[in-house]
C-alpha cells in the first residue's frame, strides 16, 4: 500500500522563508563592540535598491581553517531607498548602531556612495575602521594589471557571456 503525500506548494515554502528571514531581520541582536558589518547595495531594480548590513562579531568567527557562511551572519538592516549618497548612507550606518551598537569594522567594496559614508561615519566615530572587500581590491588589482592583455580581455569576454 502506498501513503498519498502531498507536498506544500513553492509558494507555502516562499511564505516560510521570507517570514523566518524578516524574523531574523527584525529580532533583537546581541549590542557589543566587537561587530564587523558587511554593507553593500542590491542590484537596483527600478527606481530603488537596498543597503544591505550583514553583521558578525568577532567573538563569533568560525574557527581557523573554516569559511564564514550565510548561517553565521545576522541580517542588521535592509534599507531601501531611491537615491544613495555619502549622506544618505552615514544616516543608514548611523541607525545601524541601535540594533548592535558602533562597530568596531565596516567591510565593502568601497562604491563612490559607500566609501564616502562609511568615511563619514569612521570619523564620527574613530573605534570603527573601514575596510576594503578583499574580493573587490584583488579584482582592481588584477584589472589594473591585466587590462592591455589580449588573452584576459579574450577571457573576461567569455566569462560575460
Amino acid at each position: 500500500m502506498q501513503l498519498a503525500m502531498h507536498s506544500p506548494s513553492w509558494y507555502t515554502g516562499r511564505l516560510w522563508i521570507l517570514r523566518l528571514g524578516y524574523y531574523k531581520l527584525t529580532r533583537p541582536k546581541e549590542r557589543g563592540d566587537d561587530w564587523v558589518w558587511i554593507v553593500d547595495h542590491t542590484v537596483q531594480i527600478g527606481a530603488e535598491k537596498c543597503l544591505v548590513i550583514l553583521g558578525i562579531r568577532l567573538s563569533a568567527l568560525p574557527a581557523v581553517g573554516e569559511c564564514l557562511s550565510h548561517k553565521d551572519v545576522e541580517p542588521i538592516a535592509l534599507l531601501p531607498v531611491t537615491k544613495s549618497n555619502g549622506d544618505v548612507v552615514h544616516q543608514q550606518l548611523e541607525a545601524g548602531i541601535e540594533k548592535t551598537g558602533t562597530p568596531r569594522e565596516i567591510v565593502s567594496d568601497h562604491g563612490t556612495d559607500l566609501k564616502s559614508g562609511i568615511t563619514k561615519f569612521c570619523q564620527a566615530h574613530p573605534e570603527t575602521c573601514a575596510v576594503y572587500d578583499i574580493k573587490h581590491k584583488t579584482a582592481t588589482l588584477l584589472k589594473h594589471e591585466l587590462d592591455d592583455d589580449p588573452i584576459w580581455i579574450e577571457f573576461a569576454r567569455l566569462a560575460g557571456q
